[in-house]
């Protein structure tokens, strides 16, 4: 338990150093509040692979880490665009911040959505 905690810590440090980025890599301005109904948009805050997988060193680590911590995976821009558009998100666009984390942002027509989503 007190190695995930440290973990978790961990994240939270590299979301101070990288988090303006994210935030920043989009205009979410038509976003005018959180919401679980209705159409709107999803933001992924997520270290992407390069598409033949080969890097950047720092996302195969968290690849690792992910793998032996909650048997999970980092994706590449493109598997997160495939996964998007199957949940019925169109216009998936992809940021890279050059730092650490990246963003994708996929937008969705109006639908009941079990997840908050940045709402219009």
């Amino acid at each position: 338990m007190l190695k995930r905690l440290k973990f978790m810590a961990g994240q939270n440090s590299v979301w101070s150093i990288c988090g303006r980025d994210i935030l920043a890599a989009f205009d979410l301005s038509p976003f005018r509040q959180i919401c679980d109904l209705g159409g709107g948009g999803v933001l992924l805050v997520e270290s992407l692979l390069n598409e033949d997988k080969s890097g950047p060193l720092e996302t195969q680590l968290y690849l690792m880490n992910m793998l032996v911590q909650t048997e999970g995976k980092e994706r590449t821009a493109a598997e997160y665009g495939k996964l998007l558009e199957a949940a019925g998100f169109r216009e998936v666009q992809v940021k890279k911040t050059g730092k650490l984390y990246d963003a994708v942002l996929g937008k969705k027509e109006f639908s009941l959505l079990s997840s908050a989503l940045l709402c219009t």
